[in-house]
């Protein structure tokens, strides 16, 4: 692996204590080339002296808010203050937010031109760096080689699903439902929405059995699948009004089909 690389996966293990301070634009800022023959173990102590640069507290405070109550501009000066962390490193790096809302972290770089190179430095930033992407709310990664026309690699964060994002699965559902022409209510309840309900107009659920064989229906299809990986720890049928009794389903998220 090339020095070059090595220096970037130093950095990117600091990456937690930067700033998120300003308000720049989003204009790639690229380093430039580093073709000093100093060794890894001479480049990481230089890499690493931004963990102690003022600027971490804020870094700090994105890590304790809902990540939907971070913006778009946050995110894209997060972005602004990674290539500025790369450049001070003399890295060919060019970083910023894309997409509508600025949720794809976008890495430019000749050094991500190898797929041995853009496994390391996933694996790198997964371990060390995806809490903060999530808490910014980033959604994916995307390593490409410099230039205008070159190839995207985009790789998922694995992030915990938000309460907005329990709620906004909650809508597609009822969307669903009514799609087919189903008068069925989806919504979400509790302090972190992790109880999903439904409420069935239908006579067929105003027998619980009915209701619990939905349950297992649902286990059957993989929807309580789905259910879990978006944070759920609840499943709730009602008869054909909010003010029934609920039919309560625990989801036990380790449960195997």
């Amino acid at each position: 692996m090339s020095i070059a690389i090595l220096i970037a996966l130093a950095v990117l293990w600091h990456i937690p204590k930067l700033t998120q301070s300003g308000r720049q634009q989003a204009t790639p800022v690229a380093a430039t080339a580093n073709n000093s023959s100093s060794s890894p173990v001479e480049s990481s102590p230089s890499a690493t002296t931004n963990a102690h640069q003022p600027g971490s507290q804020e870094s700090a405070e994105i890590r304790q808010k809902p990540a939907e109550t971070i913006t778009a501009e946050q995110r894209q000066a997060l972005a602004h203050q990674l290539s500025e962390n790369f450049r001070k490193q003399d890295l060919e790096i060019s970083v910023i937010a894309a997409d509508m809302n600025n949720d794809t972290l976008v890495l430019s770089s000749d050094l991500f031109k190898e797929t041995g190179s853009r496994t390391t430095a996933m694996r790198e930033l997964r371990a060390q760096w995806q809490d903060l992407l999530c808490k910014a709310g980033f959604k994916t990664v995307s390593l490409t080689e410099s230039g205008v026309f070159s190839s995207l690699h985009d790789f998922a964060l694995q992030c915990p699903k938000t309460a907005q994002d329990r709620s906004n699965l909650a809508a597609s559902l009822e969307n669903d439902f009514q799609s087919f022409g189903k008068g069925t209510t989806v919504f979400v309840t509790g302090a972190d929405n992790e109880v999903l309900s439904s409420v069935m107009t239908s006579d067929d659920f105003k027998i619980a059995g009915n209701r619990a064989f939905l349950f297992e229906l649902m286990k059957k299809k993989g929807t309580v699948r789905l259910f879990c990986s978006s944070g759920f720890k609840e499943f709730r049928v009602y008869y054909f009004t909010k003010d029934s009794k609920p039919s309560r389903f625990p989801l036990n998220c380790s449960f195997s089909d």
